[in-house]
């Protein structure tokens, strides 16, 4: 099985697991500009989402199924984000979710692991 499909079915069962299943998705090896072992594109009004992940890298199956869990995060966080932007800068904003992201990473993942 190709790494961009272990990514897809990762990704898939994160998104199932956390009820996101009105998104619609599709899964592309990253753009040549994007600097990142994975990435997730989206517009939260239409609910569509680009998942990516780097052809450069060779990842172990469990980081790429960690790297689907950490974008399907960003998607679960969506809404709440666009609305935060509307009052605080990007950054700000990226700082913050990145601080929710690692938190639901480092408690979720021990659950998972149960």
């Amino acid at each position: 099985m190709s790494r961009l499909k272990k990514y897809e079915n990762a990704t898939r069962k994160y998104l199932k697991m956390f009820g996101l299943t009105s998104w619609r998705v599709n899964f592309e090896w990253n753009p040549s500009d994007v600097n990142s072992e994975g990435s997730v594109f989206y517009c939260r009004e239409d609910r569509n989402a680009t998942f990516t992940l780097s052809r450069d890298v060779k990842l172990p199956d469990k980081v790429i199924d960690m790297i689907g869990f950490h974008e399907v995060l960003h998607v679960l966080l969506a809404d709440l984000v666009s609305m935060a932007e509307t009052t605080y800068s990007e950054r700000a904003v990226s700082i913050a979710e990145h601080s929710i992201i690692v938190s639901l990473e480092n408690f979720l993942t021990e659950e998972i692991k149960k």
